[in-house]
């Protein structure tokens, strides 16, 4: 308990002297990284979300597929491309398994 008790005092006695001393590190300025300084750099940021969120960002209610694939009429093409790879991926699995089956039996 002592022990406790000394080294919560050390944690602080060392914060009070890198203080005064001027090693503490600094905080950051702001809470918020991407915090815009004018209505131009908001404006790009709104801009540069909504542009992610409209052409990159895979929405589960569009059976994650882009808004901008699914306006564009793409949505068959990518579920085929999907299919195609989870289909690979089984045969792959199907013939690295093979080797194993046939040894054990």
């Amino acid at each position: 308990m002592a022990a406790a008790i000394l080294s919560r005092f050390d944690q602080d006695a060392r914060r009070l002297v890198a203080t005064f001393n001027g090693t503490r590190p600094s905080r950051p300025t702001t809470i918020r990284p991407n915090n815009p300084a004018t209505l131009d750099e908001a404006r790009s940021l709104v801009a540069s979300f909504v542009a992610y969120y409209n052409d990159k960002r895979l929405h589960s209610a569009t059976g994650y597929i882009a808004p901008a694939d699914k306006l564009a009429g793409r949505e068959k093409i990518i579920w085929d491309e999907r299919d195609r790879k989870l289909e690979a991926a089984r045969d792959l699995r199907r013939q690295r398994r093979n080797p194993l089956l046939e040894a054990t039996s």
